[in-house]
């Protein structure tokens, strides 16, 4: 994926979000180069070096979200990788890759 042209006029940062879902197993955070390789369950993402990574222990419940969903608290390890542009960005860009992970990969 490439984004272009990321601009912005206030004075607060910017970030792109890549991705927000449940910590796996294998995950794992390694460099290659200019670029780092992030591993959660069936997935790789081929980022830039810039490219943040945290994990953060969260809880909360589904019904604040949709009153479809069951009403009971869930909790978990949750990963989120984003890209941050800095503040006041003028046609900033960014790009990464997200592949299915080898069956190898921990």
């Amino acid at each position: 994926m490439r984004v272009r042209g990321i601009t912005a006029t206030n004075n607060l940062p910017v970030i792109t979000t890549v991705e927000q879902t449940r910590v796996r197993e294998n995950f794992a955070v390694r460099r290659e180069g200019d670029r780092q390789a992030v591993v959660n369950g069936s997935l790789s993402y081929e980022l830039p070096t810039s490219a943040r990574t945290e994990v953060k222990r969260s809880e909360g419940d589904w019904r604040n979200v949709s009153r479809a969903a069951p009403d009971r608290r869930a909790q978990g390890e949750i990963l989120t990788i984003t890209i941050p542009h800095g503040i006041a960005p003028r046609d900033a860009e960014c790009s990464w890759r997200i592949r299915f992970a080898a069956n190898d990969a921990n």
